[in-house]
């Protein structure tokens, strides 16, 4: 069964720290996807650009393999905004296989 990125859970995510020193939320339409900082079990830290600035994101997801393809969409809409990402389907298993060794050398260049 395919599943888009918005059924993920607690999607669409929140800002990890503050905003320029404010706890406002920031709409996911006026932040673009930045870069992917970390790779966990079941969860993908990355930053977007808001106002000329980083800010910090984290997304769970329902399971390891699930948090691999959310990393590579991610880094593969690079630039786009958050909102956007949420229609976008998730591959299922089987499909395109993700290169966990190319994607995990690129988290390592990207947060050097």
């Amino acid at each position: 069964m395919t599943k888009r990125v918005r059924e993920l859970p607690y999607w669409p995510p929140k800002a990890s720290g503050t905003i320029r020193g404010s706890r406002n939320t920031i709409s996911p339409g006026l932040v673009t996807i930045g870069i992917i900082t970390r790779i966990r079990k079941d969860e993908v830290e990355f930053t977007v650009n808001f106002n000329r600035g980083l800010v910090r994101y984290s997304q769970m997801t329902r399971n390891a393999g699930d948090a691999t393809k959310f990393a590579q969409l991610l880094k593969d809409n690079v630039g786009k905004t958050l909102l956007s990402l949420g229609e976008i389907e998730i591959p299922e298993a089987g499909s395109q296989p993700i290169n966990l060794a190319k994607l995990a050398a690129v988290v390592k260049a990207t947060s050097a």
